[in-house]
């Protein structure tokens, strides 16, 4: 093993680089102080991988993997080939990020939820906000703006409001889920504008949900598997994305009472926890923060009625969007296809989200 420890300009020691020799990764973990930066340069191979994994279980430094050309074996190998100061600083400024300095789990993976005991509902370890992996193009809000502004004028404004939605959990303060439905009729560019939102680990889209589904209590799927069912845990610290609330509005009076009553009681942010006499107690509870963005025709006033006995937790935004004239509609056939400038406008709002 190698170690290099650099200064920063006040002289104290900001980080160690270290490249794999014959050293066990759990032995060379416990030589790395808690809370420093760590550059691991690994073998481009399944040595070098396991190596790197032995160390991100076994620190609580932050870790972050530079990577040599893949035609190398590895940095020495680099080096001799004739790799500057100025190659190797530029690796290590691309590095990516593998683990941070604190005692929590990969958030950028997919929701992991331990399983429970009777009447001991668990929280999983997730960080909040989570951490994902920066874009390879920076955006701020200006250039996002223009960019969904450039391919769909109408929408630019609903748009914005619905990223101020999902940027909520970036806030520490921010305890109770806002749940945002854009109303109008159809075709009027809401699931065009919730398309923009798709983004990989920071959403999590349905067309359809039961209240069932946040805490399943299936009678056909044994207990301690109940929590890879569960969607809760998928969706914590993420932003749930219904395209079409409509359905789940449309079901008689009795199952709309039960659903939006679940519904509000997760919208708290604390949790869910319920019971059956097929599985008894089962649920979460403690910080189960999410955000809600979701499409609908106009609402029956009955909806309304119901909501407002449990204590309305939904907000819903009128589109109100303007009937297009006949050269309207011809201009907009003639240019670019709707599904490229949909997806030019969800590439930027992803980096948009990332950059955040």
């Amino acid at each position: 093993m190698g170690r290099l420890r650099f200064m920063d300009v006040s002289g104290e020691c900001s980080g160690i680089i270290i490249t794999r020799g014959a050293s066990n990764g759990a032995l060379v973990a416990d030589l790395i102080p808690p809370n420093s930066t760590v550059y691991v340069w690994t073998q481009n191979d399944a040595a070098g991988e396991k190596w790197q994994k032995d160390i991100c279980g076994n620190t609580k430094a932050t870790v972050k993997r530079a990577r040599v050309p893949e035609q190398f074996k590895d940095l020495n190998d680099w080096t001799r080939a004739g790799a500057t100061s100025d190659d190797l600083l530029d690796a290590m400024l691309k590095a990516e990020m593998v683990r941070e300095s604190r005692d929590l789990v990969d958030c950028a993976a997919e929701c992991k939820v331990p399983f429970e005991t009777p009447g001991n509902p668990l929280e999983t370890s997730v960080c909040r906000p989570l951490r994902v992996e920066s874009p390879e193009t920076r955006i701020d809000f200006k250039g996002w703006q223009a960019v969904i502004s450039a391919n769909f004028p109408a929408y630019a404004r609903p748009a914005e409001i619905c990223a101020s939605v999902i940027v909520e959990l970036l806030l520490n303060d921010v305890s109770n889920a806002f749940a945002l439905a854009l109303v109008d009729v159809p075709s009027s560019g809401k699931t065009i504008t919730l398309n923009f939102f798709d983004v990989p680990h920071l959403a999590y889209t349905t067309d359809n949900f039961t209240p069932a589904s946040f805490v399943s209590h299936a009678s056909n799927v044994k207990r301690e598997e109940l929590a890879n069912v569960d969607m809760l845990p998928r969706i914590r610290y993420r932003t749930l994305i219904v395209r079409d609330l409509a359905p789940i509005f449309g079901v008689k009076e009795d199952e709309l009472l039960k659903t939006i009553g679940i519904l509000t009681r997760a919208l708290d942010g604390e949790g869910l926890e319920t019971d059956s006499g097929v599985h008894g107690k089962r649920g979460y509870k403690g910080d189960w923060l999410f955000m809600l963005l979701a499409g609908t025709t106009p609402i029956p006033p009955r909806v309304f009625k119901v909501m407002g006995t449990l204590g309305s937790r939904l907000f819903f935004l009128a589109l109100h969007s303007n009937t297009k004239t006949h050269d309207e509609l011809i201009a907009q056939n003639r240019g670019t296809a709707r599904r490229e400038k949909e997806r030019t406008c969800r590439e930027a709002t992803d980096s948009f989200l990332r950059t955040l």
